[in-house]
């Protein structure tokens, strides 16, 4: 094994000739294959080089490291796309109540649909790194991602994959998201009907994301109507912090200075960080202050009081981003780039209070 081009950066040659070596049949399925080292002394690198290489093969699920035995062989490069694992590849920064809803459901969805799976939590800047590698490997993956920005190999060959709660579609990006203009617009019409005209909003930094934020907010003021105030919209900082603490800190600043009966929280980790805001201000849910929000999770199951939800069906997510990639793959010229989901509206005790005539 030589490296003899200068077209590519020294772990891209590496990889390359690794991939060629375990296509040609040299090993077999399960065998044990040449360690870091050994690659590295035969090759005359650096080990941290050959490392890279590995590394993207083990993301690509070619190869695996069993610890103190060694590394295995587990798939070869070029079986048929169908018999490939789709990568679910998740951002540290994607809502942690999100992310185990998501594991939770995978195993299940993934074997309803036939695909074998493998989950991928990664940060920003070693996305475009680990997309590229499944594009090498002609894999698909579903994105569940924050921001796209930091995601350049998803413009370049979108046919592999799909984002879910996202909404980059309009950027040429297959994206399953729910229909949240409508969830909210239900949301408010329901707090509404329950007497509430001053309905805050507390979302995300609308600098992060890919234009969910910023849709959620503008369904938000126009189900509002003549109700809308603009000092009612409060946003979290433009820091990545825990979202229980930064939704607890700000709701409890503004809680003094705003006038408001209800609340939406668009992800349910901040309504956990408003709920105890409220009530260290000393006002009763849902008597004072009615609170919704989006996700549906345990966190807002189990609060106490449980928390009107508008369920985006992660399931339902999942089943669509699977159906979304292959229909994709068979269809490249002809790219399908958004799938709605529809959200369920599931009413509990903490809007449970009917305001008579008392807001103006």
């Amino acid at each position: 094994m030589t490296l003899n081009s200068d077209d590519f950066c020294k772990h891209g040659q590496i990889y390359a000739q690794l991939l060629e070596s375990f296509s040609s049949g040299k090993y077999k399925i399960g065998e044990r294959v040449p360690s870091e080292r050994e690659v590295a002394a035969a090759l005359q690198v650096n080990i941290r080089t050959v490392r890279r290489a590995f590394r993207d093969l083990i993301l690509g699920g070619i190869v695996e490291k069993k610890v103190g035995s060694g590394t295995y062989l587990k798939a070869f490069p070029h079986i048929a796309w169908e018999k490939k694992p789709v990568n679910v590849i998740i951002s540290n920064d994607y809502a942690p109540q999100g992310r185990r809803m998501i594991e939770h459901l995978l195993p299940e969805i993934a074997a309803e649909k036939g695909r074998s799976v493998r989950l991928i939590n990664v940060a920003d800047k070693e996305v475009d790194k680990i997309l590229r590698s499944a594009i090498a490997l002609e894999q698909s993956s579903i994105l569940c991602l924050i921001n796209l920005d930091d995601a350049r190999a998803v413009f370049e060959n979108p046919k592999l994959f799909a984002a879910i709660s996202n909404n980059s579609s309009f950027r040429g990006v297959p994206c399953v998201m729910c229909d949240d203009r409508k969830g909210i617009t239900k949301l408010v019409r329901h707090l509404q009907n329950n007497g509430h005209r001053r309905i805050a909003l507390v979302k995300p930094c609308s600098k992060f994301g890919d234009g969910v934020s910023s849709l959620q907010a503008e369904a938000w003021r126009e189900a509002l109507g003549r109700d809308f105030d603009p000092e009612l919209e409060i946003s979290l900082p433009e820091t990545r912090d825990d979202y229980i603490r930064s939704a607890y800190s700000i709701v409890r600043e503004k809680i003094a200075g705003i006038n408001f009966s209800a609340m939406i929280c668009t992800i349910d980790e901040l309504m956990y960080g408003a709920m105890a805001a409220i009530r260290e201000s000393g006002k009763r849910i849902p008597e004072d202050i009615a609170i919704a929000s989006i996700g549906n999770s345990p966190l807002a199951e189990f609060a106490a009081p449980p928390v009107t939800s508008c369920d985006p069906s992660f399931a339902e997510h999942l089943r669509a981003a699977f159906d979304l990639l292959e229909y994709n793959y068979n269809h490249p010229d002809a790219l399908e780039t958004s799938r709605l989901i529809q959200p369920e509206i599931i009413i509990r005790k903490s809007t449970d209070f009917t305001r008579k005539g008392e807001e103006k």
